[in-house]
């Protein structure tokens, strides 16, 4: 079967509360005025009962003793939190990449055209741009108001933008176009390079041709008499800048060894490194510290569920669970406790959204904050130390005059739990966020969802097959989904419930990429149909219960 990228979309419907939609305020008004509200304008610095006046999509005045002109649009923000705007490190938000072709026959492996091996560093992401692209939301609705995001696929994807997240076009989106070189360590499949120390031999033989490119241009351009014109080169021309240190490269490397072999590029080639999705860091603090490096740590961590004292269930648990257990804990503990750490060695970081749930942000930086990361260095993540990376910050970061009016409002102090997004202000634009509560399922209801489905989905190169399993605990719905394209068994999220339609997502990883899978589902009493989507292409889905399954 050929393999297709493709995302299950399982829309289902809702038990217990929702995000509501995305609400764009159209002003009636050049000037807004955010009164009686918290204000934190930089990280450990708190202003009370204060008014934040915006025109014309520049903040003109912040503090306690702000005069609202009349005709002002005036948002009431009793006992609430605002906050700069988020500013998301990297990301592919807002890009939707062309369908992938089958790669034609290269003569020769060993040194095939640069775009067939992956290497087009001159790409820019201005052609892949979408304004209504679901990220844009997503992260919008995540009190993020700008990103870095780039084109992805091979050893060198292109070079990135900083963008707004809102727009009516995608060059509105463009904040700072060609802000950074994306790098990776993807081969390429069946030719050179296909592995990581091919990879590292081909950036050092780029970079060093680059590098006497341009001496030539620019001996050239200062005497060009009697000497040969030099020919324009895309990909070597890509890196002038990097090599000028204008821009950094953003290289991917979540592990430890990626990272190390990163920092071994850098010093010997002399780059200004950002470390770029970042998950396992926390034996590197010295080392990137001593490379000048900066670091974007991914804000995909692994779960951290909470364990219930059960003093009877861990009497019976055998030593070697409790070992293993302890074992989980104290990798977590690494995981969530590493920011802390960087922190507190000075290194300069933010946070990478590319593997990345929007929604589960919040959640996992408050679980940052109980592991050593202080509030204001949290705060300064997200907002001035990404500023001042890409060279921002005497545009946003911070809650002042004559900053862009990039705002987040929360209902109470953002990494306090419960706190909720209610407003985000995006260069004076602002979307309200309202919580909806949808109809919980009767008993009955669920009842009937829970068990074993057996399921095939019909997709152009045949069917797809699986297991999807529902169960209960005290009215809450979880279970796994398994699917034959890839072997995979996948734990679902966001289970709702309503009547006769159900709904969750999870994830799935094909050929190393990771998609959220979403759809739609009726119930019967022993059966269910529905359709999966892919890239706005559908699939119908049927599913049977299975008798030895039921609950």
């Amino acid at each position: 079967m050929k393999k297709i990228i493709w995302v299950f979309l399982f829309i289902f419907t809702v038990l217990g509360p929702i995000q509501a939609q995305d609400i764009n305020l159209k002003p009636v008004t050049g000037t807004v005025a955010v009164t009686n509200v918290n204000i934190i304008p930089s990280p450990g610095k708190y202003i009370e009962n204060a008014t934040v006046l915006v025109r014309d999509g520049l903040i003109t005045a912040v503090g306690t003793n702000v005069s609202v002109p009349p005709g002002a649009r005036i948002i009431k923000s009793d006992s609430m939190y605002l906050y700069p705007g988020f500013i998301l490190g990297m990301s592919h938000a807002g890009i939707t990449m062309p369908k992938q072709e089958e790669r034609p026959e290269v003569k020769d492996p060993g040194n095939p055209p640069n775009d067939i091996a992956g290497i087009t560093p001159g790409r820019l992401v201005n052609p892949y741009l979408e304004v209504s692209h679901k990220s844009i939301e997503d992260w919008r609705a995540s009190g993020f108001t700008m990103a870095q995001t780039a084109p992805s696929g091979g050893m060198l994807p292109g070079k990135g933008a900083m963008v707004l997240l809102k727009g009516k076009s995608g060059g509105d989106l463009i904040l700072k176009n060609e802000s950074f070189l994306y790098a990776t360590f993807d081969g390429a499949r069946r030719m050179y390079p296909s592995n990581i120390l091919g990879v590292m031999a081909k950036y050092r033989e780029l970079y060093r041709q680059a590098e006497y490119a341009q001496m030539f241009r620019d001996s050239y351009l200062s005497n060009p008499t009697g000497k040969e014109r030099p020919m324009y080169n895309e990909t070597l021309e890509a890196f002038y800048p990097v090599i000028q240190k204008q821009i950094p490269i953003l290289f991917k490397a979540q592990e430890i060894l990626p990272a190390q072999r990163a920092i071994l590029l850098k010093e010997e080639l002399d780059f200004n490194l950002v470390l770029t999705d970042l998950k396992q860091g926390w034996d590197l603090t010295q080392e990137i510290k001593n490379s000048n490096s900066r670091v974007l740590f991914s804000l995909e961590l692994p779960e951290w569920k909470e364990k219930k004292k059960d003093t009877v269930k861990e009497e019976e648990s055998s030593v070697e669970k409790l070992q293993l257990d302890e074992r989980k804990e104290e990798f977590l503990k690494k995981y969530y406790g590493q920011m802390g750490e960087f922190a507190a060695a000075g290194i300069l970081f933010g946070f990478s959204g590319l593997d990345a749930k929007p929604g589960e942000v919040q959640k996992a930086l408050q679980k940052m904050v109980e592991n050593g990361l202080s509030e204001d260095a949290a705060l300064a993540a997200l907002t001035t130390n990404p500023a001042s990376m890409f060279g921002i910050n005497r545009l946003v970061g911070t809650v002042e005059n004559g900053k862009m009016a990039n705002l987040v409002i929360s209902s109470k102090p953002y990494f306090e739990k419960d706190a909720k997004i209610k407003y985000v202000m995006v260069e004076g634009e602002l979307f309200k966020y309202e919580e909806k509560e949808a109809s919980k399922a009767d008993p009955e209801t669920i009842a009937k969802a829970t068990g074993t489905w057996d399921y095939k989905a019909d997709t152009p190169d045949g069917p797809i097959t699986g297991t999807l399993i529902l169960q209960e605990t005290d009215g809450v719905l979880s279970g796994t989904i398994s699917n034959s394209l890839t072997g995979q068994e996948s734990v679902l999220q966001d289970i709702l419930l309503t009547e006769d339609r159900l709904s969750f997502n999870f994830d799935v990883v094909i050929t190393g990429e990771r998609m959220e899978v979403i759809a739609v589902l009726t119930l019967s009493e022993d059966t269910f149909e529905g359709s999966l989507s892919s890239s706005g292409q559908q699939y119908t889905m049927k599913g049977t219960k299975s008798p030895n399954g039921q609950d």
